[in-house]
């Protein structure tokens, strides 16, 4: 029962910072009070008192109320992702496209046991990929495209098992690693759109 009033508190901590934005600030206009509006298109059920997997985009284990899946693409999501989404110990895959989130991304979200897939492409996401998603053994997508994100593309561990990254349209800077052409697992990748250099070896443009 711990576990079930943890991540209800964890989805309230994500709606709260996700879900509700300023529609009118007395520093811009003289005539009016501080008010907020929901920024999210669709929220069925959140933050009533029904369990979490009748709410809009949370889909659950068969076996029980965790949480298995976290979805709510191009849903009119605002602000910063906290970095409590980790505390969701059983979810495999979250995916938050198409929105308008800003911030970092939490390196924390790397941490979670279980997560296979990331999907955070089309926001407003600013700063690095934290390092710890390029150890995160379980991570196998990582969709961080037409964001906002620069620094480098690091060399990937040999540990890493992803099989599709997604980087277009970001404001990567440097050499592309060696090692996307040499890991084995992967079989999707996205750089267009940023400013990479280097050379394409022969092998990427044979399909067999």
């Amino acid at each position: 029962e711990y576990d079930l009033l943890l991540e209800r508190y964890v989805l309230a901590v994500f709606y709260f910072s996700t879900a509700v934005s300023e529609t009118c600030s007395p520093e811009h206009h003289t005539h009016c009070k501080n008010t907020k509006k929901n920024s999210w298109f669709h929220d069925q059920h959140w933050m009533s008192q029904r369990s979490v997997c009748s709410w809009r985009g949370v889909d659950c284990h068969s076996d029980g109320d965790s949480v298995q899946r976290l979805s709510l693409k191009n849903n009119g999501l605002n602000g910063n992702l906290p970095g409590e989404l980790a505390l969701l110990s059983r979810c495999e895959s979250i995916d938050l496209g198409r929105n308008k989130l800003k911030g970092t991304i939490p390196s924390a979200l790397a941490k979670m046991e279980y997560l296979y897939g990331l999907f955070l492409g089309d926001n407003a996401l600013t700063g690095t990929i934290p390092d710890e998603f390029w150890a995160a053994e379980q991570l196998q997508e990582l969709y961080v495209g037409t964001n906002q994100l620069s620094g480098k593309v690091p060399d990937l561990p040999t540990t890493c098992n992803l099989q599709a990254l997604g980087l277009e349209e970001n404001l990567f800077t440097g050499q592309i690693p060696d090692s996307l052409w040499t890991n084995p697992p992967l079989r999707t990748l996205y750089l267009d759109g940023n400013s990479l250099t280097g050379r394409l070896p022969n092998h990427v443009f044979f399909c067999g």
